[in-house]
């Protein structure tokens, strides 16, 4: 028996348990970086994203939110979308012509707004996780 009261017999089952725990502690840091990550992108993009003009004002800044995508087997994750707007994000984030004509008429201006929020996620996300494993 050595000083901690393992006996080296036992030394590769206590090892494995430390292991265990440490896995299921990283795990929900993880998940829980991942959740808080999506709460505030989508907090973001609802204040980021265009408003429009028609009576439908602001639907599509208000129908950004995120769901679970994958679990199980230690998989987790989150995707945030745009809801009902989806298929505005890039004619939107990119630009398009306009409906009534070519090349005359012109083009929508681009209004990125996607794109910020995805560098920001990736950067909080990260600052999330070190942060958590630190403790």
């Amino acid at each position: 028996m050595n000083m901690s009261g393992i006996k080296i017999g036992d030394l590769a089952a206590a090892v494995m348990k430390e292991l265990n725990a440490y896995e299921k502690l990283t795990q929900e840091e993880i998940e829980k970086a991942i959740d808080e990550t999506a709460k505030e992108t989508v907090k973001d993009l609802k204040s980021s994203s265009p408003k429009g003009k028609s009576r439908k004002k602001g639907t599509y800044a208000k129908g950004w939110t995120s769901k679970i995508t994958s679990r199980g087997r230690g998989a987790y994750g989150r995707t945030v979308h745009a809801g009902k707007g989806s298929s505005l994000t890039h004619l939107l984030e990119y630009g398009h012509a306009l409906r009534r004509g070519g090349r005359t008429v012109g083009r929508a201006a681009a209004r990125p707004h996607i794109a910020a929020a995805e560098q920001q996620a990736a950067k909080l996300f990260q600052e999330k996780i070190v942060k958590g494993l630190e403790k």
